[in-house]
């Protein structure tokens, strides 16, 4: 089988860069007829390489992957899988992310010395002096010299921000670069109020209690955000109860006072796998939530749950940084919020007390900017521009 592309996400499925690679993958099989192969580590504990034909354009591989640690999940055996397929199957050209990664930087590096394959990288988190500093120097320090040996050795960039537009200027990265973000593929929810109804009743609910959606992990300040936030939603006259999916965790730097209330105050599901019962837990919220700090992580990156909460016609509050603070100003997609915890509450009372013509307002902008900037074709079109320019 001879492919056009192969697509490789470094990230697991339904996680972080996976969505705008899976989101790339499909756009590309759909509106170009390219022969496309999508290459993921696999959902959960699989120790081999398996290959399922989605559609006449469209493959996906799963890689071995086996959680045995924190972070660290198999990455070395991916490595050489990848390897193994980058040096044996056909195809023209290769759009990976994680290029600050081993697993990714390594394969993709001697595919482009040995046999001049055309390699591009989707840069869409800050790795080297951002997460890698989350963790360890060691890891920092790796993933510095990586993404140095990958620029080196490849043939542009896709950017999913303003930031790294800038970045990539003071790098002085004179290879193609261009920004294109994930594209919006619909996906119809209905409002589900039996799931609303049973939701209250689990957990023992009034009937005028607002459910505040956040979606998200619990990393880079987001906790403290939204702590600080409950503490100002219980001086206002309004139930409320804030629901929180992703990998949250309550960090044991919390006080017992501040990790009672986190309690009192929060339904936490955590990640849901399930996709029926995830958009349940969408479409039973009165109003959504998209928390950020101020730091570099989060101003250079952008948050693809934004995408989630476009699906549904629901009231979005932010205090947006970054990419999406600048989507947010253009279009008016929803209530944008300064970054104190002050006024992120009183935004979500706001949003909670919004008239209808407000909302239809609002619903009326999402529109205009999924055609305007997230249209699969416009994206499709982008895509294969900088994977076909001379």
């Amino acid at each position: 089988m001879h492919f056009d592309y192969l697509i490789v996400s470094h990230a697991k499925p339904r996680i972080g860069s996976y969505n705008v690679m899976e989101a790339y993958s499909c756009v590309l099989a759909k509106h170009t007829n390219k022969k496309v192969c999508f290459i993921t580590p696999s959902q959960t504990n699989n120790l081999t390489l398996k290959k399922i034909k989605i559609n006449e354009n469209l493959w996906h591989v799963y890689l071995p992957l086996y959680n045995y640690h924190k972070h660290f999940n198999l990455q070395i055996v991916r490595m050489f899988c990848l390897m193994y397929i980058l040096f044996f199957y056909s195809y023209k050209k290769v759009l990976a992310s994680g290029f600050s990664q081993p697993q990714i930087s390594i394969p993709c590096t001697l595919i482009k010395i040995f046999k001049n394959k055309k390699i591009f990288y989707l840069w869409d988190d800050i790795w080297g002096n951002g997460f890698g500093k989350q963790w360890n120097f060691f890891i920092n320090y790796v993933f510095i010299i990586l993404e140095k040996i990958s620029f080196k050795f490849c043939d542009g960039l896709i950017v999913l921000s303003t930031f790294f537009e800038k970045l990539i200027y003071k790098l002085k990265f004179q290879k193609n670069v261009s920004k294109i973000y994930m594209p919006y593929q619909e996906i119809k929810i209905k409002n589900n109020n039996f799931f609303k109804l049973k939701l209250k009743k689990k957990y023992k609910l009034m009937k005028d209690c607002k459910l505040i959606l956040c979606m998200g992990n619990s990393y880079f300040g987001t906790e403290r955000i939204l702590l600080d936030t409950i503490k100002y939603m219980k001086k206002k006259s309004v139930k409320f109860k804030f629901i929180i999916i992703g990998n949250f965790q309550i960090t044991s730097s919390l006080t017992t006072f501040e990790k009672k209330l986190i309690k009192k105050n929060c339904i936490i599901p955590g990640y849901i796998s399930n996709k029926k019962t995830f958009y349940n837990y969408l479409s039973s919220a009165d109003l959504y939530i998209l928390p950020m700090a101020v730091n570099k992580i989060e101003i250079s990156r952008f948050p693809v749950r934004l995408y989630d909460y476009l699906h549904c016609d629901k009231v979005l509050v932010s205090n947006a940084t970054g990419e999406l603070n600048r989507i947010f100003k253009k279009f008016k997609i929803g209530i944008l919020t300064k970054n104190s915890a002050k006024q992120f509450a009183e935004g979500i009372v706001k949003g909670l007390q919004i008239s209808l013509k407000k909302k239809i307002l609002y619903r009326n902008n999402k529109i205009k900017c999924i055609k305007n900037i997230f249209d699969e074709k416009i994206i499709s079109t982008k895509l294969l521009n900088i994977f076909e320019k001379k």
